[in-house]
């Protein structure tokens, strides 16, 4: 009999309901939207639904205030993506994507698995206060927040977050998870804030050799690492 494989749209169907998030090791792609721009800004070369498509479940986003929306951003780069195509993003009608639309589309075809959402606010001045209360006004829109996990403690893959958005956050006062500092190396799990959370995120590592021995590096750490909860 031939080994089953899992399939990239739908592996986290085959794990368990048990393990906390931050038991598993998760693929993402740094600054997910970043397709414009030249050299310098651009970091993808397939769209955000197809990332998805391929396997890809922890997507970083940098959202820069447009009005009641948000455009995504690689520092002053504009990506020609807006977060949520029911929100105003008349500024740029000619916007390509819309980051919420597909991620939810995906999921709604995929409810097994689920998107961890790293936020992060680029080339705009909100206060967080501000930037929080603008994510939750566009996210509450026809009660789409029940798709989205915003509590700040770790779930468990199970019913909690299976077809839903977890948000993550790099600051501590942000909504959903604080995951620390992001700073490609174990953070220590003597702060509470901090929980154990380890990034592979050497984004500047153009050597594909190196850049697989950091992967390699990151994998074999997490075996002997405890749970963030």
């Amino acid at each position: 009999m031939p080994t089953a494989y899992p399939s990239q749209c739908s592996w986290m169907a085959y794990l368990s309901g048990t393990p906390l998030l931050s038991q598993l090791t998760i693929p993402g792609t740094h600054q997910s939207p970043a397709l414009h721009g030249g050299d310098s800004p651009t970091c993808q070369a397939r769209p955000l639904s197809q990332q998805l498509q391929i396997g890809v479940r922890l997507i970083d986003l940098r959202l820069c205030q447009m009005g009641p929306n948000f455009s995504l951003h690689h520092s002053g780069a504009y990506q020609w993506a807006y977060f949520d195509k029911d929100t105003d993003y008349s500024p740029n009608p000619d916007c390509k994507s819309f980051v919420l639309q597909d991620c939810l589309s995906f999921l709604e075809d995929n409810p097994t698995e689920c998107i961890v959402m790293c936020i992060k606010q680029e080339n705009s001045s909100m206060t967080g206060a501000q930037f929080n209360a603008q994510f939750l006004t566009i996210i509450q829109q026809n009660g789409r927040d029940s798709r989205f996990y915003l509590q700040s403690t770790f779930p468990q893959l199970g019913a909690n977050i299976r077809g839903k958005i977890v948000v993550v956050n790099r600051e501590a006062t942000g909504l959903g998870i604080y995951w620390g500092d992001w700073d490609k190396a174990l953070t220590p799990g003597t702060d509470p804030l901090h929980r154990n959370l380890d990034v592979e995120d050497h984004h500047k590592e153009i050597d594909l050799g190196k850049k697989w021995t950091y992967v390699e590096q990151h994998l074999t750490k997490a075996f002997g690492v405890a749970a963030a909860r």
